[in-house]
């Protein structure tokens, strides 16, 4: 799965992924330097920030899970998936998440 320079929403994780120090790991410095995950039903998110510990409250990136991630640089990501096949998306009035 590929980041863009800047914020990017995905949730097309093929496995889960612990987080570490640095993301992706095993990157040394780290590309993403904030990664957010709305908590289902409330207006909080969890978080994760690359370079400190302080509030860090997001540790595993799970599968068909919403994330927003901040790259400082052009990243993939292990484990991603790309569609191949056109997938039909029915939008329904108003704003639409897919």
């Amino acid at each position: 799965m590929k980041l863009e320079i800047g914020w990017n929403r995905r949730d097309a994780l093929a496995q889960t992924l612990q987080l570490g120090l640095a993301f992706p790991a095993g990157s040394g410095e780290s590309d993403v330097s904030a990664i957010f995950k709305l908590t289902d039903g409330t207006s909080t998110y969890t978080s994760w920030f690359a370079d400190t510990v302080i509030g860090r409250t997001l540790a595993t990136l799970i599968p068909g899970e919403s994330y927003w991630y901040y790259a400082a640089e052009n990243t993939l990501i292990p484990g991603g998936f790309a569609v191949t096949q056109a997938v039909p998306v029915e939008l329904e009035e108003g704003w639409n998440d897919f």
